[in-house]
């Protein structure tokens, strides 16, 4: 059984991060996750490519009729990710900020 935590409280982010000792240890495979925002990706959550398949890859509320959603950079996700960092984290922002980064820079979308 995994142990659920949100991290940095995004909330459409559903991917088992366990931080230990101000680590992150990530224990789901990549390919089980939508490669922008990490949500959990199952039937009906697919997005869809521009010839109306499904994506593999990325999640409805990121990746529809080929184009993402939202349009924003790399440094927009982490403020993102990091806009609700909760005070029990015990962190600064400057780690949130390296520790969101560090994230997702392991998704496809982010690694370019």
């Amino acid at each position: 059984m995994a142990i659920k935590i949100v991290l940095f409280g995004l909330i459409y982010y559903n991917r088992v991060i366990v931080i230990i000792d101000r680590s992150i240890i990530m224990t789901e495979k990549l390919d089980t996750i939508c490669q922008s925002c990490a949500f959990e990706l199952s039937e009906g959550i697919y997005g869809t490519n521009i010839d109306g398949s499904f994506s593999s890859d990325y999640c409805i509320f990121c990746f529809q009729n080929g184009e993402f959603v939202e349009s924003m950079t790399f440094q927009q996700a982490i403020e993102e990710c990091i806009k609700d960092v909760s005070p029990e984290l015990a962190m600064t922002r400057e780690e949130a900020i390296e520790y969101a980064a560090k994230y997702l820079k392991t998704l496809k979308r982010w690694q370019s």
